[in-house]
């Protein structure tokens, strides 16, 4: 009877320990990278696009109405990441992709992230994106502007990009017929 107790109880105590080391080498929720692309509106929205992956490399194209014009690429410090992961950590993924509205003079812009082997989209105005996402958003977009990152003269390729506008077919010109 005691050598059953003592059985059970190092085994108990075992599986206590086994599953404390997994819960300690358990991956907590990341991203592998988060992707975004902002086009220009009618007034001062800024158009770029940038990127982030997950061991901190960082790129980014500010196109207009950015501090930083052209190709930049760096990595971001630990506490940067930090800051990033957190709010990472507090967004609701529910649907891989998401569209929403754009009013005419709105900008649009394009998150795809991925997490854990799954792709997430999210299109149309900032303005009506997640309050998480938003943060994402607006945190790196700011790290962009103020982190160093060097100048890069590399063709950068981003994940996120805006759709090309729709653009009707040209009618050629026709000169007006000149009567005789």
């Amino acid at each position: 009877m005691i050598k059953r107790f003592h059985r059970f109880t190092y085994c108990f105590i075992l599986g206590l320990i086994i599953s404390g080391c997994n819960a300690t080498n358990k991956k907590s929720d990341t991203f592998d990278y988060i992707s975004i692309a902002s086009s220009p509106c009618y007034g001062t929205c800024p158009s770029y696009q940038l990127e982030l992956q997950n061991d901190g490399l960082f790129t980014f194209h500010g196109s207009s109405n950015c501090q930083k014009t052209g190709s930049f690429q760096g990595k971001l410090t630990n506490e940067e990441m930090s800051k990033i992961e957190t709010y990472f950590s507090q967004l609701t993924l529910k649907k891989d992709s998401t569209i929403f509205p754009t009013p005419i003079d709105a900008n649009e812009a394009v998150v795809q992230l991925k997490t854990h082997g799954k792709a997430y989209y999210f299109y149309g105005c900032p303005s009506y994106f997640p309050n998480n996402l938003k943060k994402i958003r607006k945190e790196l977009f700011n790290l962009a502007e103020t982190s160093k990152l060097d100048k890069t003269k590399k063709i950068l390729k981003f994940k996120a990009n805006l759709p090309k506008p729709f653009m009707r077919p040209m009618i050629p010109f026709l000169p007006p017929i000149k009567e005789k």
